[in-house]
């Protein structure tokens, strides 16, 4: 049963600004127990009181906005086991040490994460992700195989594994996907393109006297090279034999070069390149010192690209004689490297810092791009979807916020000032201590073994909802007593057709839950009543494709529950009327936007914003047209969220992911986005609550949040010291 617990938390601060929040110059630095910040708001003028012992004269101030800037999320980033690009979507693939695939799409020096998919308590890691085509997606476990239809975030199929697997390299041209075992064994299944699903096809002859521990295919795509704990084996796939076995070290790594040659990675820090085609080494090199996990080399096939358990990045050219030469290093990340890959432009490392990192192919060798000013590499923090954080909109009671980490649900209940302190006139960027601290009112744990995805809560409090892959849980919560804080929260069982949906939101009267299946199955729950409703549904031929179903990623509610908007795993936006009769009424689809929507906002019922990668769109649902837009300059303008100024009726407040700006809500030609004075950074979201228009602002420091509980690098050696 969940437990109703005062939990110690950081303690809160006040932050009082005179002037519009996106204007405010940048608060003085909070001392390292501060987690949340408040910026009060007085709805109207007001006349300046008392603060502590101190008496000020009577001063009539403007309007000025209430920001809790919170910083106690108890989602974390896990480091990374693989990468792998889809150049023809440009879309990256991320696996990490527990079982959820990040998709991540690229916008010049900037990463959307769009969606994460799967995950489960009981998944062993994911070995590799590869792209099968340009909508297929292959995760490959110790135990089984997922492959995933980027199209629909569905899953095509699951397939156990023959042994445990230990590496995997896929043939686009012969569609085989090799796979190397625990057991010494090197399996094919073939990719039936028809279907999109993998089946056994036939293994190679078990390999003796060794362990395996990776496999991949020659350029020729003719051959295996399978690297052991003591050989490097080559096995010709049209005779199912292998050709030639070398004596080696422990090889973590390969990569072929060109027809005949292959670089491998020892465990020792040693990188050897082997002349398959008579089984001799033709160099050595020792630029690291650990093993050596990942190599990856251009597309030219005169360059390639070596780390692993450390923090360097090393690079090899070849000269003169097509002998191969130490080129260039780069140590920019601060934990061990466990893969690499390779895009047109760029060369990505992930590891156990759980950052991604892109290093320019043009220009490796140096600390700085041709011109001298900006710096050949960036990085990529990892961020937790804004699907899995929510704040009530009350205007009679305290903030709840809730927030969900895999299988794990926390609600507190955010600060609140003293009411004499709405009517202060200070200096801006001004903290003002809480009359009601930041309390952690539920940890919950789900029983559900797949992964949370969305969580919602009601604006009055008195409901809260999560959702995993396939199935949506309600609850209720309630005062334990009238004036306690201590809360119980008891499971409300929905009807059996609304249960498997993945996605739910609440409406904002908190009398009603908006269920979603897919976009052509959207259901209303009453909750009062515990009747539903039919939003949409289309009817499904029986020959229809069920692949052509596309999932919901994101879905927002109008302030007075008619409209819902939503955009789906086809990057479309769509717009659902709720109270209507007429269950079979086509949602409208706005017109092909040429970007990716990363963010709904309704003003008005008739005032839909849409944020995208690098604009902001009016939409209005009474005329159904694109009234307006506005395009974001800069390398980082993805929109991430979209509120309300809370001091200017008129305008909007743009946030991407370290800045800010205002800008009218008409979107008109004549006005230029403006940026904050002062921008808040690592902002993982923000929503304006029911209370006089505050903001709730959660972000995810690296260095104060995530570096600390990072694992140690692996220590080498130890200098001095008695042990």
């Amino acid at each position: 049963m969940p437990v109703s617990k005062k939990q110690k938390v950081d303690s809160t601060v006040t932050l009082t600004t005179k002037k519009p929040v996106e204007s405010v110059e940048k608060p003085h630095k909070q001392p390292k127990e501060s987690k949340e910040t408040k910026a009060t708001t007085p709805k109207k003028q007001t006349t300046t009181t008392t603060t502590k012992e101190s008496t000020q004269p009577i001063i009539k101030t403007p309007n000025s906005s209430k920001v809790h800037h919170c910083s106690f999320s108890s989602w974390l980033p896990k480091p990374i086991t693989s990468i792998s690009y889809n150049q023809e979507n440009n879309l990256i693939a991320v696996s990490r040490q527990e079982s959820p695939v990040e998709l991540w799409v690229k916008n010049d020096q900037e990463l959307i994460l769009l969606k994460t998919l799967g995950g489960s308590k009981f998944d062993l890691p994911i070995i590799s992700t590869i792209w099968l085509n340009k909508t297929i997606l292959l995760s490959t476990f110790e135990n089984k195989f997922v492959i995933w239809d980027i199209s629909s975030y569905s899953i095509i199929q699951e397939l156990n594994s023959i042994g445990t697997v230990r590496g995997v390299s896929f043939n686009r041209l012969l569609n085989l996907l090799a796979v190397c075992t625990h057991d010494s064994n090197v399996r094919l299944y073939n990719f039936k393109t028809d279907d999109n699903e993998l089946e056994y096809q036939s293994s190679f002859p078990s390999i003796s006297d060794s362990k395996i521990n990776t496999v991949q295919w020659a350029l020729d795509q003719k051959t295996i090279l399978v690297g052991c704990q003591n050989q490097l084996v080559v096995f010709k796939v049209d005779s199912l034999r292998s050709s030639l076995t070398i004596t080696t070290d422990n090889i973590v790594s390969l990569t072929s070069l060109n027809n005949d040659t292959v670089a491998c990675g020892f465990t020792n820090g040693f990188i050897s390149i082997i002349d398959i085609k008579f089984g001799s080494i033709i160099q050595d090199f020792r630029n690291l010192h650990a093993p050596v996990r990942s190599i990856q080399v251009n597309k030219k096939g005169d360059q390639f690209f070596a780390s692993g358990d450390e923090a360097t990045v090393v690079s090899y050219n070849k000269s003169n004689g097509n002998k191969w030469a130490f080129s260039g290093q780069h140590r920019r990340d601060s934990h061990d490297i466990k893969c690499l890959e390779i895009t047109n432009t760029h060369l990505i490392s992930g590891g156990n810092s759980t950052q991604m990192i892109f290093y320019d192919l043009s220009n490796f060798s140096s600390l700085s791009n041709t011109n001298g000013l900006t710096p050949n590499y960036f990085r990529c923090k990892s961020l937790p979807l804004s699907n899995t954080i929510a704040i009530t909109s009350s205007t009679s009671s305290q903030i709840l916020l809730i927030e969900s980490s895999r299988h794990q649900i926390n609600i507190w209940q955010l600060g609140s000032t003293n009411e004499n302190n709405d009517n202060l006139d200070l200096p801006n960027g001004t903290h003002l201590n809480l009359s009601k601290k930041t309390k952690k009112l539920l940890q919950f744990e789900s029983k559900n073994s797949q992964n949370i995805d969305n969580v919602d809560i009601s604006n009055n409090g008195e409901y809260f909802c999560f959702s995993t892959r396939l199935e949506t849980k309600l609850y209720s919560i309630q005062k334990k007593q009238e004036n306690s804080d201590s809360i119980i929260i008891k499971k409300i069982e929905l009807p059996e057709e609304v249960q498997s949906s993945n996605i739910a939101k609440f409406s904002k009267d908190s009398k009603s839950l908006i269920l979603a299946k897919n976009s052509d199955e959207i259901y209303q729950f009453n909750l009062e009543s515990n009747q539903v409703n039919i939003v949409y549904k289309k009817e499904q031929n029986e020959d229809e494709d069920k692949n052509k179903i596309k999932n919901i990623v994101l879905m927002k509610v109008d302030n007075n529950n008619n409209n819902l908007a939503v955009i789906d795993s086809m990057n479309q936006v769509l717009v659902y009327k709720i109270n209507n009769n007429n269950n079979k009424e086509v949602p409208t689809k706005l017109p092909n936007l040429n970007t990716i929507p990363t963010e709904l906002f309704f003003s008005t019922s008739s005032s839909l914003y849409i944020g995208t990668i690098d604009s902001v769109l009016l939409f209005d649902t009474k005329s159904l047209k694109i009234k307006s837009s506005k395009k974001l300059q800069g390398n980082n303008k993805s929109v991430k969220f979209i509120t309300e100024n809370p001091n200017n009726s008129n305008e909007l407040l743009i946030w991407t992911q370290n800045e800010q700006f205002k800008v009218n809500k008409d979107l008109s030609n004549e006005q230029q986005l403006i940026k904050a004075g002062s921008s808040f950074s690592e902002v993982i979201f923000v929503s304006q609550s029911g209370n006089q228009g505050d903001l709730v602002l959660l972000d995810l420091s690296f260095i104060d949040k995530v570096l600390p509980k990072l694992p140690e690098a692996i220590k080498l050696k130890k200098f001095g010291g008695s042990n």
